[in-house]
């Protein structure tokens, strides 16, 4: 685990992952360190609805897709792009956000900046069955990859899963009666974890440094929600401001008076 204190430093070290042995690399940001990889599904107690996970997600799906179908202009076609919508809106399902993109994983870690716990961005390597190969393409790199767990490339329902790169890992139920090991604790030899860690102290510094690079609220979200919280944040948020000393001796030259 490596603790970073800027944007540069994160993408330094994520431009240093192993790309040859890995086929691709997936990113997930947490406000709180301690969060563990667990899908909401599995974080709930089966007991307390007199029922097992199985049963549940049977019964939220059937209600989901029975009482979803009012509201929606594009109907899914398929199990997952119905379980995929549904995670999408907040119900409890066995998948696992991920992004492609670091630094949108490194917003989700920092968005949330008023919790005082250090936030995380976990980040899944999946193997790579043509790593003998120095070169690929970023198609070849998808087509190679061998994830043990069922990755998910949801159908773009909105325009936010486009802009966050948005993709699942999905989870198999545990034997009846156990329960679920966290994902990064399985015993696979072909799942392969990093984390990074940011102190509480740098959360803003990093949001705002994102805000330069266009990675902000109105970006993920985009829609009049969005946009006002990107607005409220561009008011509200505080940020030091640092010079260049080799950019401001140039700007001062330029400005001197001819003699």
């Amino acid at each position: 685990m490596e603790t970073i204190k800027s944007v540069a430093e994160y993408i330094s070290f994520v431009q240093g992952f192993e790309q040859k042995h890995i086929a691709q690399w997936y990113f997930r940001g947490h406000a709180n360190e301690n969060y563990r990889l667990i899908p909401a599904l599995f974080r709930l107690n089966p007991a307390d609805s007199l029922a097992d996970w199985p049963d549940l997600e049977k019964y939220m799906m059937e209600a989901f897709i029975r009482e979803a179908a009012l509201y929606l202009k594009i109907r899914p076609k398929t199990p997952d792009e119905w379980l995929t919508l549904a995670q999408h809106h907040g119900l409890p399902t066995r998948l696992l956000d991920w992004t492609t993109s670091p630094l949108i994983a490194l917003y989700f870690a920092v968005e949330h900046f008023e919790v005082k716990a250090p936030a995380a961005v976990w980040c899944y390597g999946v193997s790579s069955t043509k790593h003998d190969i120095e070169e690929s393409t970023w198609m070849a790199r998808q087509i190679h990859a061998e994830p043990a767990t069922p990755i998910i490339f949801p159908f773009h329902i909105s325009q936010r899963v486009t802009n966050q790169g948005g993709c699942f890992t999905k989870h198999d139920f545990p034997d009846p009666g156990e329960p679920f090991i966290e994902f990064d604790k399985q015993p696979n030899p072909h799942n392969h974890f990093f984390r990074f860690r940011i102190e509480h102290e740098h959360k803003v510094a990093i949001l705002n440094e994102l805000y330069l690079l266009g990675i902000h609220r109105g970006f993920i979200y985009p829609d009049l929600d969005g946009i006002c919280q990107k607005i409220k944040f561009e008011v509200s948020a505080k940020h030091k401001r640092h010079t260049n000393e080799m950019q401001l001796q140039h700007l001062l030259s330029k400005n001197k008076p001819a003699v």
